[in-house]
């Protein structure tokens, strides 16, 4: 039985090592405690790669990403700078 460190696992699944954690959190990946050390088993990774992981979809998907249109008066960049520099008053 090989067992896997949460960044060997999540560099395993090509997903973060914080998704993991909310894995073993959410009951849906079984770990190893070896002292205070947390190991995942190899076969439970492997497991969780075959059967695909169906959480949200990575923020780099576009189907995740909300679409949003400018509009007339929020077009121009003067106004983007001015809402980044002038803090929550700014587009008021």
């Amino acid at each position: 039985m090989q067992l896997l460190t949460i960044c060997q696992a999540a560099s395993r699944c090509a997903i973060s090592a914080r998704m993991i954690r909310k894995l073993i959190a959410k009951k849906e990946l079984p770990m190893v405690r070896v002292g205070r050390c947390v190991r995942l088993r190899e076969d439970d990774v492997e497991a969780l790669v075959r059967r695909g992981y169906s959480g949200r979809s990575s923020p780099h998907d576009e189907r995740s990403m909300p679409h949003v249109s400018p509009s007339s008066d929020d077009s121009s960049p003067q106004t983007k700078t001015t809402a980044l520099k002038g803090g929550r008053n700014a587009l008021r």
